[in-house]
């Protein structure tokens, strides 16, 4: 288990190992992050955080990630906000995870509506009406289930609409390529 002084230390070393010999990039503490998983730290180059000179302002530099537990480092990106790498990592462990185009249904509440269930799957998922049913009956037995969409947004109104029929229902996300240092 790290400190967030042991992290802060582990981070400045990571983003200074590729930096160039012209200036020390900086843990900026102000605005680090803190989560249940350890800590989004930001940074910047030290002659702009002493100066605040825009000249001497890092561009691209994107958040890390450091997990409290292992002291893995993960870089995000700068293409989101940073709570949507936040989520993806809580999600999937890599911040570049994507919400992709399919819908888990790993069980149901009390009050759960199968014909609701089976209208909303019709929708938006490319199933016949005997797939449908057999998919939400195999649910109602205590299975799981996978089933595509026809996009993003449809896995994501689909979610929610079974959400609201009283199922257990997620939407699933892809990942991409991330920069992990273990």
């Amino acid at each position: 288990m790290f400190t967030r002084a042991e992290a802060a230390v582990a981070v400045e070393e990571h983003i200074n190992r590729d930096a160039g010999a012209d200036d020390t990039l900086v843990v900026l503490e102000d605005a680090t992050l803190e989560y249940d998983f350890g800590w989004v730290f930001f940074f910047d180059s030290r002659r702009h955080a002493d100066t605040g000179n825009f000249e001497d302002l890092l561009v691209g530099n994107a958040p890390i990630i450091f997990e409290r537990a292992t002291g893995m480092i993960v870089t995000t990106g700068t293409a989101e906000p940073v709570e949507s790498y936040v989520h993806a990592y809580r999600k999937t462990g890599n911040p570049h995870a994507r919400p992709g185009a399919s819908v888990r249904i790993s069980g149901w509440n009390e009050g759960a509506v199968a014909t609701e269930a089976m209208k909303v799957l019709r929708a938006h998922a490319t199933l016949g009406l005997a797939e449908v049913k057999q998919r939400i009956d195999h649910v109602l037995q205590g299975g799981e289930v996978t089933v595509a969409t026809s996009s993003v947004e449809a896995a994501r109104e689909a979610t929610v609409r079974l959400q609201a029929c009283h199922f257990l229902a997620e939407q699933l996300y892809h990942a991409q390529a991330a920069d992990v240092e273990r």
